[in-house]
């Protein structure tokens, strides 16, 4: 999965307007896991870790260790086995540390 992690298709209107995290009914499946990654903000900024703990192909839910309050566009880079992969990403809900974004398509 983490090989072909993107879609490029364009995300669905309803997915992007109308997400809610308390919906248990999602448009598209979500896998667990339990993966570090980073939280980019800028190419000379801090960076952040993270933890992956939804994935599904058009976004991640995110937890920190603290809150740090984050601009609504940032990259994202996950590593697995030797890879490492980045994505442009916007956040779509937060609730504490928790953070729900999707993969921007169009960055």
């Amino acid at each position: 999965m983490f090989e072909n992690f993107h879609k490029t298709e364009d995300y669905p209107e309803t997915l992007v307007n109308a997400f809610d995290p308390a919906n248990e009914s999602r448009s598209e499946p979500r896998q667990r896991c339990f993966k570090t990654g980073r939280i980019i903000l800028s190419d000379n900024g801090p960076i952040y870790d993270c933890v992956f703990k939804d994935l599904s192909w058009f976004g991640v839910r995110l937890e920190m260790k603290t809150f740090i309050p984050l601009p609504s566009s940032f990259r994202l880079a996950l590593s697995y086995g030797q890879h490492v992969k980045a994505f442009q990403c916007k956040q779509i809900w937060r609730n504490g540390n928790e953070i729900g974004v999707i993969f921007d398509t169009n960055p």
